[in-house]
């Protein structure tokens, strides 16, 4: 009897040991299936890529292929329309010149280039000399202006040394401005007596001034005139 028990306990140890050596199997085959099902997917998508390559290669082939093809085929149109295009061009450029020396002998002919030349040289004298006129005319306008300038300084200087001082054109006083008991002037009468002479001539030049302005008009209109004939 202990010897049928002994068998059936080693029984239920060899059904415990099949159970979990089952087990652990299974868990091998799923990694083998997981591994197979990778190796699967990594090979298919090489092929798929390997694949696709080749058509890409065999597509590419067959266009090049092609359009070899259709160049062939209408390189004899395309060589005839480039043919007639530099026909066309060399045609007008042969027309241009052609057009362009009968302008020249035309206006050679008809023109005198020599008298047109000359006419252009006597206008661009003819302005220099309104420009030199013109400069000439501003420059002794603006030299007049600070003559004037200068005599109306100068005048206004001599009326307000004649008005402070009035007594000594009477020369009644002495003592005024000279010393006691001489007739020689001081520094500041015979200043006086020099600017009542320079009045004299400040008339004189503003009647020259009056004359420059006349003549510097005159100069302005017959620049003008050549500025008009210029025109």
């Amino acid at each position: 009897m202990a010897s049928v028990q002994l068998y059936v306990d080693f029984a239920e140890c060899v059904i415990n040991e099949i159970i979990s050596r089952r087990s652990d199997y299974q868990k091998i085959e799923y990694k083998r299936h997981f591994a197979a099902l990778i190796i699967q997917k990594v090979f298919r998508g090489y092929l798929v890529r390997k694949t696709i390559k080749r058509w890409n290669q065999a597509a590419t082939t067959i266009q090049r292929w092609f359009r070899g093809w259709q160049l062939r085929w209408h390189l004899p149109e395309i060589l005839r329309q480039n043919l007639e295009l530099l026909r066309w061009r060399y045609y007008d450029q042969c027309a241009t010149k052609i057009q362009a020396l009968w302008r020249g002998y035309w206006v050679r002919k008809k023109i005198d280039i020599k008298a047109m030349i000359a006419k252009r040289r006597e206008l661009q004298a003819m302005n220099e000399q309104t420009m030199q006129t013109l400069q000439n005319a501003f420059r002794d306008l603006r030299e007049q202006e600070r003559m004037r300038d200068f005599i109306k300084k100068k005048m206004k200087t001599i009326r307000a040394l004649q008005n402070m001082h009035h007594i000594i054109r009477t020369r009644d006083v002495e003592g005024v401005f000279s010393l006691h008991g001489t007739d020689k002037f001081s520094d500041i009468e015979k200043l006086i007596i020099f600017l009542s002479k320079q009045k004299i001539s400040s008339v004189q030049t503003r009647n020259y001034s009056n004359d420059s302005k006349k003549e510097c008009d005159d100069n302005s209109d017959s620049a003008l005139k050549l500025v008009g004939l210029c025109k």
